[in-house]
């Protein structure tokens, strides 16, 4: 406690060099603090979009797979919050903002590279909840600020549409082979019907007339929808899933319905038998051609009206804030800090007169001069 006090009445003999140290480091600090450039920082809110592009992309891979043809369909129209940070910081989107700008002269750069890297340390991303993305871009400019901001977001967009119309070509032609290759399935199966039909001309119109009944109604829709639904089962999943097996159990108890009814009525159940699956079958194909048919037009009326389907949730405006630097911190902290030296610098030397003859404090002093004020000297007496 008595050194404590000593130290303090120390300092309080000292205290016209703090105060004056104080001082210095105050004018010093604020002159910084208000000579250094302001900063400021303009943003824009995005977000990619979910629900009718992913319900898009999933109906396309069920008809692939009810199709029989595994297809890579992962690119078509899907968008995520990665995928738009990667076009951001693409230097392709980088470079048309430097050549638009001039920015390499903007920020005295010598080489492109140089000013890539200086645009990527001004640019930020931010990924917050609900996958929504925050670009933020600081400039001493606030109005180049949001003019860049909004830039970045424009070349997002070109390139997203660039990306989704080389994918839907690419889709287009794929579907194209597809469909005509469906077509050639109902034709197959058309031409089937029809030959059954021609040796079969008295029992197809008798089934015409049976298979209007209610009970035949309701078998042969319920039938076609437990095949239709099959059929797009067995491509997406494995031959041991429980849910294919028991479908494929309850397309065998309709068909036997089916087999029992028909020899019931019919004079030759197994002819009606097979026209029943052939006409099933056609059914069958039918709907698939259909749904192939309507996702083609799908895609081209993407190709001929591409949109980029990025949802803006905050539009980039003149920042008015200045987010750099911030000058009441600067000087606050430079205060503490030459304050926070000062003590130290002070406690040091009170130990010293205090703890130390004069002649082994003169010894120390004279070779700490020689130290930092005198480094080259020749130092004999060390």
């Amino acid at each position: 406690m008595k050194d404590t006090i000593k130290f303090f009445i120390y300092l309080i003999k000292n205290r016209k060099t703090i105060i004056v140290s104080l001082i210095l480091t105050f004018i010093i600090s604020t002159t910084i603090a208000f000579l250094l450039p302001q900063q400021f920082t303009s943003s824009v809110s995005l977000t990619p979009p979910s629900g009718s592009s992913q319900s898009l992309l999933s109906s396309l891979t069920s008809i692939s797979k009810m199709a029989g043809s595994f297809m890579d369909l992962s690119g078509f129209s899907a968008q995520s919050v990665d995928l738009y940070i990667d076009i951001l910081r693409s230097n392709s989107v980088i470079d048309s903002l430097i050549q638009k700008y001039d920015l390499q002269k903007r920020y005295h750069m010598k080489t492109v590279e140089q000013t890539r890297m200086k645009v990527k340390r001004l640019t930020k991303f931010d990924i917050g909840a609900s996958e929504m993305l925050t670009v933020s871009f600081t400039d001493r400019d606030p109005q180049f600020a949001r003019d860049l901001c909004n830039d970045y977001i424009h070349y997002l967009k070109k390139q997203i549409n660039l990306i989704n119309i080389q994918k839907q070509q690419e889709n287009l032609k794929i579907y194209q082979d597809l469909y005509q290759k469906q077509l050639t399935i109902v034709e197959d199966l058309s031409n089937r019907l029809n030959d059954w039909l021609k040796r079969n001309r008295s029992l197809g119109v008798e089934f015409s007339v049976q298979q209007k009944t209610p009970s035949m109604v309701s078998l042969y829709d319920e039938l076609i929808k437990e095949k239709s639904e099959f059929y797009k089962m067995k491509y997406s999943l494995p031959d041991t899933s429980l849910a294919l097996k028991n479908k494929f159990l309850k397309i065998r108890e309709l068909e036997k319905s089916v087999d029992s009814i028909s020899s019931t009525i019919y004079e030759k159940p197994e002819e009606v038998v097979k026209y029943t699956e052939l006409k099933i079958d056609l059914e069958v194909a039918l709907r698939i051609k259909n749904e192939l048919l309507g996702q083609l037009n799908l895609i081209k009326s993407n190709l001929e009206k591409p949109q980029d389907n990025v949802f803006f949730v905050d539009v980039a405006t003149v920042p008015t804030l200045k987010s750099f630097p911030p000058k009441k911190e600067i000087v606050i902290i430079s205060f503490l800090l030459v304050f926070i030296l000062e003590l130290f610098f002070f406690g040091i030397k009170y130990y010293l007169e205090t703890n130390l003859e004069d002649e082994e404090r003169n010894e120390l002093y004279k070779n700490l001069k020689l130290i930092f004020y005198d480094p080259f000297q020749k130092r004999k007496d060390i």
